[in-house]
C-alpha cells in the first residue's frame, strides 16, 4: 500500500512530530505537489535519519522515476533529491545513512546497458542540496541492485538475491555484495555450497553488525 503518515519520536516516545503531506500548513504546495498523492508512496519504502537530516523517499514521485524529501529533525523541508535525472523506476526504494551526513540510495530497476541491473548512489546532504558522490551499478541483467541495503556506518551491505550464483550460474540463486563507506567494493559472499540451488534468493535480508553479517534466503 501506500502512506503519507510519518511520525519521528524522541527516544523515551514523547516529542511526536507528524510529517504529513497532506497538510497545507506544514509544507507549500510546490512541496505537497510532489509528495501528496497515495500513489507516490512517501514514507511507504524507506526512510534514513541522522542527528542532522531526515530522508523520506516517494518512489511514485515524478511518474514513478522517485524522489527524495529532505528535512531537518524540526520537520522542516529544506529539497529533494530528484530520481528522474537517473532513468528508470524506484529510485529511494532503499536507502542507508552513513557517518558524515552522507546517504546511499538504492534503485533496483535501473537499467544502465541492460534490464533491471539496478544501482547504488552515495550522496554528500548539505543544508541546501545534495552532491552525488558515486554511483555503483549492477552488471548483468536482473540483478536489480539497490534492492536490499544495510550498513554498520563502516560497511555497506547489498543483497542481490535476484542474480544468479556467481559460481554456479543458477538462476536466481543470489549472492551479497559488500562495499566500503565510499562504496568501494570489498567481498562478495555466495551461499553455501550445501544450499545453493536455482531460486534460493540468498540476500533477501541481510543485517550486520561490527564484525558479522547475517544473511537469509526466501526459499529453499
Amino acid at each position: 500500500g501506500s502512506a503519507q503518515y510519518v511520525y519521528s519520536y524522541d527516544l523515551d516516545g514523547s516529542g511526536e512530530f507528524h510529517f504529513n503531506m497532506l497538510d497545507a500548513s506544514l509544507y507549500s504546495n510546490s512541496v505537497r505537489s510532489k509528495f501528496n498523492a497515495w500513489s507516490y508512496y512517501f514514507g511507504s519504502r524507506a526512510i534514513a535519519a541522522n542527528d542532522s537530516y531526515v530522508a523520506i523517499s516517494a518512489v511514485g514521485a515524478n511518474n514513478g522515476s522517485g524522489s527524495i524529501a529532505i528535512f531537518d529533525p524540526q520537520g522542516n523541508f529544506l529539497y529533494d533529491i530528484d530520481g528522474s535525472e537517473n532513468n528508470d523506476n524506484n529510485f529511494g526504494d532503499k536507502m542507508v545513512m552513513l557517518p558524515n551526513n552522507r546517504l546511499v540510495v538504492g534503485q533496483r530497476s535501473r537499467d544502465y546497458g541492460g534490464s533491471n541491473r539496478g544501482a547504488m548512489y552515495l550522496y554528500s546532504l548539505g543544508a541546501s542540496s545534495a552532491s552525488l558522490v558515486k554511483s555503483v551499478y549492477g552488471s548483468t541483467n536482473n540483478q536489480q541492485l539497490g534492492s536490499n541495503l544495510e550498513t554498520n556506518g563502516s560497511l555497506v551491505v547489498a543483497g542481490l538475491h535476484f542474480s544468479n550464483g556467481p559460481t554456479t550460474g543458477n538462476p536466481y540463486e543470489g549472492y551479497v555484495s559488500v562495499y566500503d563507506s565510499n562504496l568501494n567494493h570489498q567481498f562478495n559472499i555466495e551461499a553455501p555450497a550445501e544450499v545453493s540451488a536455482s531460486s534460493l534468493n540468498f540476500g533477501k535480508a541481510t543485517a550486520i553488525g561490527s564484525d558479522k553479517i547475517a544473511v537469509s534466503s526466501s526459499d529453499y
